[in-house]
């Protein structure tokens, strides 16, 4: 299910009209402004597309184009060309792959594996060109030294890419590194932003260590956060394991549940931790929970909520 992408009263006012040159004129508009609001105008472009007018739909989409490539974002440049490329038919133009290629290539900078990936799935002649760029944004979401999930066995660094046997190996600090096919990675591997924290545990442990044992609370949200879904005490271990001494868990532990932002559900082998966004939050959460819970379960949620 994707999200429902919103769009200002004015555009869905002059798309309900079939007002044209009003949509015209306020695309106009907003590729003066800054930043542009990219999303939305991607949106508005579909639209126009399923109301029957493609042509003046891809006119805009180049317009937009044209204006990001001329700015400094260049992730927002590549999403309007990639939708320029999607839409050609029966085959994009090589200018305008080359140029997708090229935002790309801005946006990557970085990886050290851009030009071996970008070998390996040559754009210009494939046949569907954002087919390749999908199998290249693949490989560099999971380049050399990124640190990644490792779906049920934990989080590490990738050490190798090896592009001619299709398979990415991610050392997890055993004695042996987790070889993953490409074909399964998106199952199987999930990189971790910048600032997560088990992405920090393998950065910066010695740092996060000291956070743990300072902040409790908020190490456990940051550790709730990270998780991504409602969480069990043996994968909160694991998320700390290495950073919080044995001997110092129960009390950690008694301190970190006083987060407001903690909240429980469940309880014995079912019990499970979630993180909410503020505290006024956690509270409309747990009354919500009151409220459709049977009258046996009441008692014990009335007690989190009074804590």
């Amino acid at each position: 299910m994707t999200d429902t992408i919103e769009i200002r009263p004015e555009f869905a006012d002059a798309l309900d009209a079939e007002d044209w040159d009003r949509l015209e004129e306020m695309w106009l508009e907003e590729l003066d402004t800054t930043p542009i609001r990219t999303v939305e105008l991607l949106e508005v472009r579909r639209l126009i597309w399923k109301g029957g007018r493609k042509n003046l739909a891809r006119t805009l989409l180049e317009l937009l184009a044209d204006s990001l490539e001329e700015g400094s974002d260049s992730a927002e440049a590549l999403a309007a060309l990639r939708e320029l490329v999607r839409l050609a038919s029966p085959k994009p133009p090589t200018e305008l792959t080359e140029r997708m290629i090229n935002a790309l290539s801005k946006v990557r900078s970085d990886s050290p594996s851009l030009r071996a990936v970008l070998e390996k799935h040559p754009m210009v002649t494939a046949r569907r060109p954002t087919e390749e760029l999908e199998a290249v944004e693949c490989w560099l979401d999971h380049d050399l030294g990124s640190v990644v999930e490792v779906v049920g066995q934990g989080v590490g660094r990738v050490v190798d890419l090896n592009l001619q046997l299709e398979n990415i190996k991610v050392d997890l600090g055993g004695s042996r590194p987790v070889s993953i096919p490409f074909g399964a990675v998106r199952r199987h591997l999930r990189p971790l932003p910048e600032g997560d924290f088990r992405r920090r545990k393998v950065e910066i442990p010695e740092e996060l260590a000291a956070f743990v044992e300072n902040e409790p609370g908020a190490a456990l949200a940051e550790v709730l956060e990270s998780l991504g879904e409602p969480s069990g005490v043996s994968a909160i271990k694991a998320a700390l394991e290495g950073l919080l001494p044995t001997a110092k868990r129960t009390s950690w532990w008694t301190k970190a549940r006083t987060n407001p932002r903690v909240l429980s559900s469940g309880s014995g082998s079912r019990l499970r931790y979630t993180v909410s966004h503020s505290a006024e939050c956690a509270d409309e959460a747990l009354l919500e929970e009151l409220r459709a819970a049977p009258a046996s379960d009441r008692l014990a949620i009335a007690r989190r909520l009074a804590d």
